[in-house]
Formats: C-alpha cells, structure tokens, sequence
C-alpha cells in the first residue's frame, strides 16, 4: 500500500474496495492516495491506459476480462484478504492448531509469502499470449508428417518418372527393333525372291544351252557360243551359291582368319589378268595401281578372304559402270609416323569406278544384307544384294574397316584397310 501514497487510483463506485480504502485506509490513517470511482471497468482501463490515473483496483477476475490491457502490470496483493480457517476436530492436539494458525497468518499478512508470491506467478502470464505445450507438441508432429509425407510424395514421384521414362525408352527400342525386324523380313522376302531368280536364270540357260549341243546338225561356231554361254551361266550360278554359303558361315561365326605368306603386289597383277578381259568385253578401261615397293615383300594376309573381298567389289564394279573405267589398288599407310613396328602398318586397297554411283542416304545402308539401293537396278543388274555385305564382315573378321565415296552417275570408290604384318 506504501507505494499508493499520493497516487491516483481508480476504483469500481460502490465496489467492496472503494468502501474498505475510504473506511479502513484513510479514514484510520495519515496515509493519503486520491480515489478515482468509475462507474464500470471500461471507463477504468481507459483512464489508466490514458494516464488519467496511476492505478487502478480491481476483483480478482478483471485480469481475465476483455478490459484487462497487455500493458497492464498486475500484482498478487490483496488488498483486503478473506480470513483463511482451517477445521479440525474437537479435544484435537492443541500444538498443531496453533502451528496451523501461524503459519495461515503468516500467509496471509507477509507480502513475501509463498501465497502471494502463488498469486504473482498466476497473474503475471499472459493468457492471450500463452500457448499449452501440448499445441506446440502437436503442431510439432503435424509438421513432420507432411515433411515426412512431403518426402515420400517426392521420391515416390522421381520413382514413378524414372519407371515412366525407362518403359518410354522400352516403347521406343520395342518399336525400333519391330521397324527393324520388319525390315529385315521384307529384306529377306525380297532376297528370297531376287536369289530364286539369280539361281533359275543360269539353271535355265544351263539346261537350254546343253538341250542345244545334242543336236547332231549344230555347227562348230554355234556350238562353241552356246559353250561359252553355258560356262558363264555356270560360273554365275557358282557365284550365287558361294555367297550364300559365305554369309551363312559369317553369321554363324564360323569363318577364322587364315594367315599365309602372299605378296600383294603379284595377287593384284593376277587380278588385272583375270578382269582385263572381262572389262574390256564392256568397253571400260582396266587400271591398277601398286604405290609401294614394300608391297613385293611378302606379308601375312588371309589370301583367300582378300581375294574374296575384291573379287566382290570388281564384280560390282563392272556391273554397275558402262562406260569409263574401273581402277583396282593398294598401298601402305603409317598410322604414326616415325613408328618403325610393322603390325601398327595397314594395307589400304580401292576399288573405283565410273558407274551409276550412290544416293547419299543409301550409303550406309547398302552395306546391310539383301539391300539393294533401288529395285529399278536390281531389275536391270540383277544380283542378290549380298556383295558389299561380305565384304564388311570379311574386312571386320581381319581386323580392318570398309567405307565408300560415291556421287550419283559420277561413280563409287570403296576402300577397305587390314592389318600389315610383314613375313
């Protein structure tokens, strides 16, 4: 109440309060405050917050009102306190009554006692402000179930896009490999028919031209053409069946290289003997060319496969070009100079012509089996379309590469690399 002295303070007119300060407070003593009555607590709590007053005296629950404001400092002083009684039974022991009243009197009159200190913790929280720890607990556990959820949702979605674009690339190789194997087939279908055709023409040639040689009235020339016809149509029909042997074993894997000593240089004159006829029976120019003395040295090569390998490409040749030339060749390259290891060596042959060369967008293709660039020149050429296909696989079985350059009607150059190993 000290503290009050010469203070300005509110009061409930008519209150219980208002009665004991003016009655009990001033009227006993020389202790002097000036006394506000207001006629409710609203007018009260505006006075204060307007410092029309310094303090203001209220019951117990204005704390909790609407009109208590958060600056508002309150205190656990009652002014007034209710007498506390504690009830026992009669002829009860006298000492722990008056222990009890002691200790009832101390509560009530200290202002430091534990009861009024209880009175100060309670008002001094703010119940707007205060939040139960149980709120922040379960507010706690919400938020980590939607992290929880949040992260599930996530991985669950990279997951789901993972499986969705693997099964996109599935759908994507599925279709790749159907357009391929439908390819494939019709490639096949088309083989099917051209090597039915490329078989019966020289069978037919064959046993009509042999029908022909049993008439006793033919003459020596005819008989001598019809021998040649017969000869040729053989030869193709041979052709024909190697090749189809050869690719078979190819993609069987059956074929091995077969390493021998053999001298470039001699097989290629060889060749320019053996198709300098058959050019010139179409009027084109047969050309070699050796640019190496190193190739008169023998060399381990798989003669045979080599000899394959141009044989198909000169045949190709030829029958593709009417007119011009065709040219056969081989020379040695150095991968890295100054390198003097024989096996790092590569043998580089061509084969060029002047024919009907390639479209562009067939060049890759035409080095698939039972291809053919346009069916209008397999029905003028012929042939099975498994040439170049040979010839890729025997050059990879060696270890080389094959590529060609070609422009249309200007003509095609294929060149084909193996490994050099000197003897």
């Amino acid at each position: 109440m000290h503290s009050l002295r010469n203070k300005r303070v509110g009061v409930f007119q008519g209150s219980v309060q208002e009665t004991y300060i003016k009655d009990s407070v001033l009227n006993n003593s020389d202790f002097f405050m000036q006394i506000v009555s207001y006629m409710n607590y609203e007018q009260m709590s505006m006075a204060l917050i307007n410092k029309e007053i310094d303090a203001l005296i209220a019951h117990r629950f204005f704390y909790f009102s609407e009109y208590f404001h958060p600056d508002f400092q309150p205190t656990g002083i009652i002014l007034h306190p209710t007498n506390l009684y504690f009830a026992f039974k009669k002829n009860s022991n006298p000492e722990l009554n008056n222990a009890i009243d002691r200790t009832l009197s101390l509560l009530k009159n200290e202002p430091n006692s534990l009861f009024y200190k209880s009175l100060d913790n309670l008002l001094t929280r703010k119940p707007d402000k205060w939040i139960p720890v149980y709120i922040f607990v379960i507010l706690g556990l919400v938020f980590f179930g939607f992290m929880v959820a949040g992260i599930f949702v996530f991985l669950l979605r990279k997951i789901v896009n993972r499986k969705i674009s693997e099964l996109n690339q599935q759908k994507i190789e599925l279709m790749h490999a159907k357009e391929l194997a439908e390819e494939g087939e019709k490639r096949k279908n088309a083989f099917l028919q051209n090597i039915s055709h490329e078989i019966r023409t020289p069978m037919n040639a064959i046993i009509g031209f042999t029908s022909f040689l049993n008439n006793p009235d033919l003459g020596e020339e005819k008989r001598a053409t019809f021998i040649g016809y017969i000869q040729e149509s053989s030869h193709q029909l041979l052709l024909v069946l190697e090749n189809m042997i050869t690719i078979a074993s190819l993609t069987q894997k059956l074929e091995t290289p077969e390493l021998v000593p053999m001298v470039v240089s001699d097989e290629l004159n060889l060749f320019y003997k053996e198709y300098f006829s058959l050019a010139s029976q179409k009027g084109l120019n047969l050309l070699i060319s050796i640019k190496n003395k190193n190739l008169e040295r023998k060399v381990w090569a798989d003669k045979q496969k080599i000899i394959q390998i141009l044989r198909s490409l000169l045949n190709n040749s030829i029958k593709f070009t009417q007119t011009g030339q065709v040219s056969l060749g081989c020379c040695i390259i150095e991968p890295y100079k100054g390198v003097g290891i024989s096996e790092n060596y590569q043998l580089k042959f061509f084969v060029r012509d002047t024919g009907i060369g390639i479209k562009p967008e067939n060049l890759k293709k035409v080095f698939e089996s039972f291809y053919q660039a346009d069916k209008n020149v397999q029905i003028t050429y012929g042939g099975a379309g498994l040439g170049l296909s040979i010839a890729k696989e025997m050059v990879a079985l060696l270890g080389g590469q094959i590529w060609l350059e070609s422009q249309p009607m200007v003509g095609t150059t294929v060149y084909f690399t193996i490994p050099l190993r000197f003897y």
